[in-house]
């Protein structure tokens, strides 16, 4: 036999997770520069986090949006975030982004980009639609 979770019960289970991040956030966005490819196995110390200059990580706020489905999952986003450079002196190329649980210093999941993304100068951007599905996409 195989569980079949059907898009009520997607909704609810996303649902209680956007509630618990709109009432106590506790997520922040990290970009990252090692060339890392992201599997179930990930753990943090397996991504080297940014350091252009300007970077910061992005504290997720409280407008996670109500969960629809989506290619057959449940789905919760925020909008668009944004990475910014301010000078040249610590060029990174950006592989990809990570969400970490800030209170726990936990990874809770990460995307790779297709291609690097430059941060070498000042006004290079990296913009990124935070979204969550529960289930990896690859």
């Amino acid at each position: 036999m195989a569980i079949t979770v059907v898009n009520t019960g997607n909704i609810w289970m996303i649902d209680l997770l956007r509630n618990e991040w709109n009432v106590f956030p506790g997520l922040d966005l990290w970009a990252f520069k090692s060339n890392t490819i992201p599997t179930i196995d990930s753990v943090l110390a397996d991504f080297t986090e940014a350091d252009f200059d300007g970077y910061a990580r992005i504290v997720l706020g409280l407008t996670w949006s109500l969960p629809f489905i989506a290619a057959g999952h449940a789905l919760t986003a925020l909008g668009p975030q944004q990475f910014i450079c301010t000078g040249s002196g610590t060029p990174n190329d950006i592989w990809g982004v990570l969400v970490v649980h800030h209170d726990l210093n936990l990874l809770l999941w990460a995307e790779r980009f297709p291609s690097s993304r430059p941060m070498a100068d000042a006004g290079d951007r990296v913009i990124y639609t935070p979204s969550f599905t529960g289930a990896s996409e690859s």
